[in-house]
């Protein structure tokens, strides 16, 4: 995956409020952040349906979720695309509620991220 590729990504939206309503002007697919009230990147997360992704993050996270307030989504259809930008935007941000990441360098280019043991994106 070169860098133009990376260059080409759509730039993440507005933030809008961590709440059911928001969850239907969400793209389908794409690469999700969610912050806290200090306006800290605190979760970061990719999928190919993100409405119903959140409404998991909203049921599942329990005492958790309520630390989130807000969230921004970039618009990204391509799967191997959402994938690679989910880990930049996690090395980046080293967001507290993701766990560790991996990345493992060949010949001095990315060949493979593992985010929490599994793998994530393999890259040729």
């Amino acid at each position: 995956m070169g860098r133009d590729l990376l260059r080409s990504v759509p730039e993440f939206g507005p933030k809008q409020p961590f709440e059911t309503h928001a969850f239907h002007a969400v793209p389908n697919a794409g690469v999700y952040r969610f912050y806290d009230a200090e306006g800290e990147i605190i979760y970061v997360g990719q999928s190919g349906d993100i409405y119903h992704r959140l409404l998991s993050h909203r049921s599942k996270m329990g005492a958790k979720a309520r630390e989130i307030i807000e969230f921004d989504v970039a618009p990204i259809a391509d799967e191997q695309l959402r994938l690679a930008v989910e880990c930049v935007e996690i090395v980046r941000w080293r967001p507290r509620l993701n766990r560790a990441i991996l990345m493992r360098v060949a010949n001095g280019r990315l060949v493979e991220m593992r985010l929490g043991g599994r793998r994530r994106a393999m890259f040729g």
